[in-house]
């Protein structure tokens, strides 16, 4: 289902929120607000792009700009996505795949892990002085393979990266969100209804 209306104002504040001159706290209010449950799957699907190019967790709002600035990458992206947005064209690639559980445990890794590691390590590094040597030595042990745990899960490991793997050879990933470069290239040369 394409929602021309809907669309057209996603492709301004998306366009407002990666030049700088939307903040992250009014681009967060219009994804909860129109976009995320909308039932035009191009709309869902761009909109969560834009939603990921900024943290909801400050406490301040922010703009874009400056260090918060996107990459020349994602500033093309954004610009394919707002010439699919002004398209009639489906959006038609695949679901894609979601990991909740795989982003939990990366996640505990992350800020649980390998805090508790580095812990357990510098607790193992106090104990040597005393000569507490077979306790410091298990800590130091079990430190160490808690943080060497936390970063593998943390950075390497990825429980959905087969499926997204084949969820990028679905179609072109470097012409996303048109699922063809042909698609692309007609839109770019304004052919596309």
């Amino acid at each position: 289902m394409v929602d021309s209306l809907i669309r057209r104002q996603l492709s301004q504040h998306l366009r407002q929120l990666v030049t700088g001159r939307a903040t992250n706290d009014q681009f967060d209010d219009w994804y909860c607000e129109h976009y995320a449950h909308s039932a035009d799957r191009a709309v869902q699907a761009i909109s969560g792009f834009g939603y990921g190019l900024f943290s909801s967790d400050l406490l301040w709002p922010y703009r874009l700009r400056g260090i918060h600035a996107v990459d020349k990458e994602t500033r093309r992206t954004a610009a394919r996505c707002v010439l699919f947005l002004r398209s009639s064209l489906e959006y038609e690639w695949p679901e894609s795949p979601d990991s909740p559980i795989g982003g939990c445990l990366k996640g505990l890794a992350l800020f649980l892990g390998l805090p508790l590691g580095i812990v357990l390590t510098l607790l193992s590094l106090a104990l040597i002085v005393p000569k507490d040597h077979s306790l410091a030595m298990m800590l130091g042990l079990g430190g160490a393979a808690l943080m060497l745990l936390a970063i593998w899960l943390s950075w390497f490991w990825s429980p959905c990266a087969a499926a997204h793997r084949e969820w990028c050879r679905s179609g072109d990933y470097d012409a996303w969100p048109f699922l063809r470069r042909a698609d692309l290239d007609r839109a770019r040369g304004g052919k596309v209804a």
